[in-house]
C-alpha cells in the first residue's frame, strides 16, 4: 500500500510542478512557431541577454555579433523587435576575442556590456537607452606563465 501511495503522490506532484509554464511568445525555426527566428540571429553570435527598464518601458537586450557588434532590443511581452529613435552607438566598442560578449542590467537600470577578454577586459555602460556609451573602463588582465 505504501508503494502505491508513494507512486501516486510522485505522479501527482510531478504533474503539478511541471504544468505551471505558459509560452507567452516564441521566435524560432520550429515548425508551427508563432514567429520565425529574427533575421539578425546568427549561428552562435548571440551571447548574452538582459532584462530591464531604462525609462522607455520594459525591454530585453541581446548582444549580437552577427553583422558587427550590436545591442538588439526586444519587447519582453511580445518578442517583437524594438526600433529605437537613437540606436546604441557601438563605434567605440572594440577589443578582445569578441568586442561584445555579454550584457547585464543593474538594479538601478544601467546597461553594461563587456568583451571576451584576451589581455584587456573592457566594460561599457549606458544610463539611457541608445546613443554612445555613458562610460567605459579597461582592466589589464594578469598573465600566467609556466
Amino acid at each position: 500500500m505504501k508503494i502505491i501511495l508513494t507512486v501516486f503522490l510522485t505522479i501527482l506532484l510531478s504533474t503539478v510542478s511541471f504544468g505551471q509554464f505558459t509560452t507567452v511568445w516564441e521566435r524560432c525555426l520550429r515548425t508551427g512557431a508563432a514567429e520565425s527566428r529574427p533575421a539578425w540571429f546568427g549561428s552562435g553570435t548571440e551571447r548574452g541577454i538582459a532584462y530591464g527598464n531604462m525609462g522607455s518601458g520594459e525591454r530585453l537586450y541581446v548582444i549580437s555579433r552577427n553583422g558587427g557588434s550590436n545591442i538588439r532590443v526586444l519587447n519582453p511581452n511580445t518578442g517583437a523587435d524594438v526600433t529605437l529613435g537613437t540606436p546604441f552607438d557601438m563605434a567605440t566598442v572594440s577589443g578582445g576575442t569578441f568586442a561584445v560578449n555579454d550584457v547585464e542590467m543593474s538594479s538601478d537600470n544601467v546597461l553594461f556590456v563587456c568583451n571576451l577578454a584576451s589581455s584587456s577586459f573592457k566594460l561599457y555602460w549606458w544610463t539611457a537607452e541608445g546613443g554612445a556609451p555613458t562610460g567605459s573602463n579597461t582592466f589589464t588582465l594578469p598573465t600566467v606563465t609556466g
